[in-house]
């Protein structure tokens, strides 16, 4: 029979197995970066059931719990759901279930966003992007109001006096100024001595409000400097872009008049050169001759020709033909022969044979055998002669 001590011993044993078949979470840690805040923590021999219960714990013992199965846990907005919270201090305890069984909690470190709470962990947040704009001489601090930058600031219930204190330093010294959580933008004018670098540095930001004890605090910014206004950058911008428009416009005139001075015309297509040997005769270039049109017409005092004039018919009828293949073979060779010069040739040559003083006296001019004879002074003194190329002339035929 076993003695007491080593029964008690046997069942310490049991137990200290027991307990330890769930392993406990390790190295919880607490993160806060900006607004954002999470607890990390580490656990080894993980199951596929494993889940972790994450407990937060605040000065006056309010606690919340949440289960996951991530090795991490955001609380961000939990902490800035109101002034209250964000104000608070805290630390988280972590433990492991697995089944029905859960291990014992491992515990963070005491953080805050309070300045005023002693803590091991101190959480400070960052300044919107602030501006030093200088106008007419002065120069202007202004950046967005915090109450109205971060969301989670914006939609945590405050105080009605909660506002933002900040101090700029610059060479002139510490300057304080703040703004009210109802204003969107914070803005104050800084001045600077005569020949110093205009830069300023926000030393301290403080989220607070006269009805509570503490004040959330922002980080240290590094150096601002005086920004040229951006309508000066647009002018320059501008102003540049023109001159390299113009510069790059000129050079290429300046090629293109070198190029047109130095290059050799192009020559005719072949196309449009002329071909003399393959031109039509018909269309060729007619100069300008000058027509001597003969008298047609006698008068009756040069009737009285001599006997052998008149009792020689057909000399005149050669005659008159000579006269006519003469003026035919002449408007051949300048293109001006027409169906009239032929239909004159014609008559001229029925006149020639006809042996009446009327055919004699008229000679080579056609007429209509049952026209009336005319004096020659009642008949036109005036022939029309084409040309060529359908230009008709009228020809004086004289006395």
């Amino acid at each position: 029979m076993l003695s007491d001590g080593l029964f008690t011993a046997l069942l310490l044993l049991i137990s200290g197995v027991s307990v330890e078949t769930v392993l406990s979470p390790t190295n919880v840690n607490v993160n806060c970066h900006n607004l954002k805040v999470t607890v990390s923590w580490e656990y080894g021999k993980e199951q596929p059931q494993t889940v972790f219960r994450v407990k937060i714990i605040g000065s006056s013992d309010i606690h919340r719990q949440w289960n996951t199965t991530d090795h991490q846990y955001d609380l961000t907005k939990y902490i800035w759901t109101s002034q209250d919270r964000y104000m608070d201090l805290y630390h988280v305890k972590v433990s492991a279930i697995q089944g029905e069984e859960e291990s014992g909690v491992e515990t963070s470190q005491t953080f805050s966003f309070n300045k005023l709470k002693t803590t091991s962990l101190k959480c400070l947040l960052e300044f919107p992007l602030v501006k030093l704009n200088e106008e007419d001489s002065v120069a202007t601090v202004h950046f967005m109001n915090p109450y109205h930058h971060y969301k989670e600031l914006k939609q945590a219930s405050k105080s009605d006096f909660a506002s933002f204190a900040i101090t700029v330093t610059s060479d002139a010294g510490d300057q304080t100024f703040d703004c009210s959580a109802k204003e969107e933008y914070c803005k104050h004018k800084v001045t600077f001595r005569e020949g110093v670098e205009k830069c300023v540095t926000l030393k301290k930001g403080v989220l607070g409000a006269t009805n509570y004890i503490g004040s959330v605090w922002f980080n240290k910014t590094g150096p601002i400097c005086v920004t040229e206004s951006a309508a000066i950058h647009v002018i320059t911008l501008v102003t540049l872009l023109s001159v390299v428009v113009f510069i790059i416009a000129a050079v290429i005139i300046c090629i293109c008049k070198v190029r047109a001075w130095t290059m050799d015309a192009p020559s005719l297509p072949k196309p449009l050169l002329p071909n003399r040997r393959e031109q039509d005769l018909n269309y060729d270039k007619v100069s300008v001759v000058h027509v001597t049109v003969e008298p047609a017409f006698k008068s009756y005092k040069d009737s009285s020709v001599s006997s052998e004039e008149e009792d020689s018919p057909t000399e005149k009828h050669h005659d008159c033909s000579a006269s006519s293949d003469f003026e035919h073979s002449a408007g051949e060779e300048r293109g001006l022969s027409d169906s009239r010069n032929q239909d004159l040739e014609a008559a001229a040559l029925s006149e020639g044979q006809r042996t009446d003083d009327v055919s004699v006296k008229t000679e080579c001019v056609s007429m209509d055998s049952e026209e009336e004879e005319e004096s020659p002074y009642d008949r036109p003194h005036n022939v029309q002669v084409d040309m060529g190329s359908g230009d008709i002339v009228t020809g004086y035929t004289g006395s």
